[in-house]
């Protein structure tokens, strides 16, 4: 058995367009101290780790551990049509294998959609990466510059100097772009220059994740995956969204790097 009715209807519609634009499947976990999520996107480049405390809930129940396996872009246009301010309650329907979704306000809409037999989208266990460098920034900082930096290319250049310098560099036909941030490093183990190459296009997916945080925390070495981890609602104990994005990399290295999604 499982059903809950969330503190904010809000944040569940924005925790779903959190998920929706980074996967289409998934497999949603209802365990009995809350929900998680763990998925690979379909190109392999990046991966999602989600929790979240059943304390977000004003109501929570899960007997036993339930796999909910759902198309989120699906999920997406029956949330959309929720205000955000009006109450959400979920409930999985066993003899159906449906999930019910119920926007209660001026009105009550009572939706119950077919849940998958199967799902596209990969998972996979916990992920142990080691990082030179962690940096706490405000998301809204960041988001803008992914924005300018989307006006000139499609690849980033995140860089950390040996001294704690911290930037962000594009370079494309359109342009150049230079972006020095106040924020240094709250650890920077590094020997020297750390810098690597991200797709824009995937951090402006991930980046959707801070309507749930004011901050967030990057973690990266030289040409090694970045991380990306925000606590919803600034605590941990509410839960977190953890993020895993590959490099870039240059054409002469693109056969080597078909397999380096595995070793995320």
């Amino acid at each position: 058995m499982f059903e809950c009715k969330f503190h904010s209807g809000q944040f569940f519609k924005d925790l779903v367009d959190v998920i929706s634009s980074f996967i289409e499947d998934g497999v949603l976990i209802a365990k009995p101290d809350g929900l998680e999520l763990r998925a690979i996107e379909q190109q392999r480049v990046a991966m999602i780790d989600l929790k979240v405390s059943k304390d977000l809930c004003e109501t929570y129940t899960c007997d036993n551990e339930v796999e909910l396996k759902i198309n989120f872009v699906d999920l997406g246009k029956f949330v959309a049509r929720s205000s955000g301010t009006e109450e959400v309650n979920l409930r999985y329907i066993a003899e159906t294998n449906k999930l019910q979704i119920k926007f209660k306000g001026k009105s009550t809409r009572t939706f119950s959609i077919p849940l998958l037999e199967e799902v596209n989208c990969e998972s996979m266990e916990g992920v142990n990466l080691t990082s030179d460098v962690e940096i706490n920034i405000d998301t809204s900082v960041i988001s803008q510059s992914i924005k300018d930096a989307r006006l000139i290319g499609d690849i980033i250049d995140v860089n950390v100097q040996q001294d704690g310098e911290f930037k962000i560099i594009v370079n494309s036909d359109r342009g150049d772009l230079r972006i020095e941030f106040e924020e240094s490093p709250t650890r920077n183990d590094a020997d020297g220059e750390v810098i690597a190459k991200y797709s824009l296009d995937f951090l402006s997916k991930i980046l959707k994740a801070g309507t749930l945080s004011d901050n967030v925390t990057l973690e990266f070495s030289s040409d090694n995956p970045i991380i990306f981890k925000f606590l919803i609602n600034n605590d941990e104990a509410n839960g977190r969204i953890v993020y895993f994005l590959a490099p870039q990399v240059d054409e002469e290295d693109e056969e080597e790097y078909e397999e380096e999604p595995d070793e995320l």
